[in-house]
């Protein structure tokens, strides 16, 4: 296909392994908001 004529697949599997090295960005977000506004968030 056309997208592999292009380098957003690159960026798309890079992405995709830090995801599964480093945790989704929903958890790092909740968890910043859990340090900014303690347990009631």
């Amino acid at each position: 296909g056309f997208t592999w004529e292009h380098d957003a697949h690159l960026f798309f599997k890079r992405a995709r392994a830090i995801q599964s090295m480093l945790g989704h960005g929903n958890w790092h977000r909740e968890q910043v908001a859990t340090m900014i506004l303690g347990e009631a968030a």
